[in-house]
């Protein structure tokens, strides 16, 4: 991977993770005549989709700095999994099944993460096996057979 991707991808996930947060921010210090920068400390520490921006910043920054700290060691780049997990977590904090209950909350955290390992699976096998065309009605049959195995428990 190019040197420049990692933060040019944490940059990118800062700014869009802001975008809902500016909104918010941008409307209510409109609604009740507030200055920006009130509203936006408010919204940053008080409503959880601001919550989840202020953990999504700490858990980008540390990602991208356990990544160049531990480039050499493949052990401890598996520990880089801890603040990646955080991010689908934080991003779980801030939707709409979790402002409801904390049930939802748990839920669509299951959901994230069981979506993001299936997707991710596929992708690692697509990337990695381009040109390996023998088994792939085995590998297609298993994990077909797998997701739906697990969401029947």
């Amino acid at each position: 991977m190019p040197s420049f991707l990692a933060p040019a991808l944490g940059v990118i996930i800062i700014v869009f993770s802001f975008i809902p947060v500016g909104l918010i921010v941008e409307s209510t210090s409109q609604m009740f005549g507030e200055p920006f920068q009130v509203v936006l400390w408010d919204v940053l520490f008080n409503f959880r989709i601001g919550q989840s921006f202020v953990a999504t910043v700490a858990l980008v920054l540390v990602a991208l700095i356990w990544r160049y700290a531990v480039r050499n060691d493949n052990l401890l780049a598996w520990l880089q999994m801890i603040p990646t997990v955080g991010l689908f977590i934080a991003a779980s904090w801030s939707s709409h099944a979790a402002s409801l209950a904390d049930t939802g909350f748990y839920l669509n955290t299951l959901h994230f993460l069981a979506a993001a390992f299936w997707a991710g699976t596929l992708l690692i096998v697509g990337f990695f096996s381009v040109k390996e065309h023998d088994g792939w009605h085995s590998f297609f049959n298993w994990f077909t057979h797998l997701p739906l195995a697990l969401s029947s428990l």
